[in-house]
């Protein structure tokens, strides 16, 4: 492989490599890679793209009437002060993942020389909700299988409205006024990883870091952490990341010559 430049998730990339600068400061940047994204990333990727249908399923029942989000947002209100049942949230993340993936699903589609999907306002709140699960199932589903393809598509412009704008951003004043917005396949990918991580928040996933009891093979220091749900494990030592596979076959091959370390610690 001819690496032509390091991979577009920087510090957030699942190979970081640590770099240390003149001063003395350690940053994290991406991986070298001939694509747009690593290997790692991409498979990533490739795996929120199979959770989508179950993330929406769990913003559904953060939705049900009456029911709030653990970060306790509130409930949105009427234009004549009357509250709506609905966690505002909840219902800002489905519409945008709908949108991103639905958006793109076209894209590719068109790309690809496939078959073009008529769709029509799913977003009526009397009806028709539950088709917008179906088609952003639907369109995870077309990108997983034309991954590549995505990511590697340049920019895009196409039409949004602010109703997809964050309900407690104090800056958003959702409207349907058409707003435009540019963007490439890779950008697309990395906004969906952002989006898991909201969706994480908002039912109230807490951050658990367990730590491990080997010390780091490189750094040697004890402080090898792992954090709850996550695909890689990290150093906060050396600030070095493994893929959660790639790491733990590295402990095997290294494991008489850690535990002489933790011994000697």
């Amino acid at each position: 492989m001819t690496a032509v430049h390091r991979c577009e998730r920087g510090p957030h990339c699942q190979n970081t490599e640590p770099v240390t600068d003149t001063d003395g400061t350690i940053h994290k940047q991406g991986a070298l890679c001939d694509r747009p994204l690593c290997d790692t990333c991409e498979r990533q990727i490739a795996r929120v793209l199979d959770e989508v249908p179950r993330l929406y399923v769990d913003l559904e029942l953060i939705l049900a009437p009456g029911l709030l989000a653990k970060a306790d947002r509130p409930m949105v209100t009427g234009s004549r002060g009357r509250p709506i049942p609905v966690n505002a949230y909840a219902l800002h993340l489905q519409e945008t993942i709908h949108q991103l993936l639905t958006t793109w699903e076209d894209v590719v589609r068109a790309t690809a020389g496939l078959s073009v999907v008529q769709r029509r306002d799913v977003w009526d709140p009397s009806r028709r909700r539950n088709r917008a699960a179906v088609e952003t199932a639907a369109a995870a589903r077309l990108l997983g299988a034309h991954l590549t393809a995505w990511l590697v598509h340049g920019p895009v412009t196409y039409m949004v409205t602010t109703s997809t704008q964050d309900p407690d951003d104090p800056k958003a004043q959702p409207s349907d006024a058409p707003i435009l917005a540019a963007q490439d396949g890779v950008g697309a990918a990395i906004a969906l990883l952002d989006w898991k991580q909201h969706v994480r928040r908002a039912a109230g996933v807490m951050k658990l870091v367990t730590r491990r009891d080997e010390p780091c093979m490189y750094c040697e220091v004890r402080a090898i952490v792992v954090d709850n749900g996550a695909d890689h494990i990290r150093c906060e030592g050396c600030h070095r990341s493994w893929p959660r596979d790639e790491y733990l076959g590295k402990v095997r091959g290294f494991a008489p010559y850690l535990r002489r370390l933790g011994q000697a610690g």
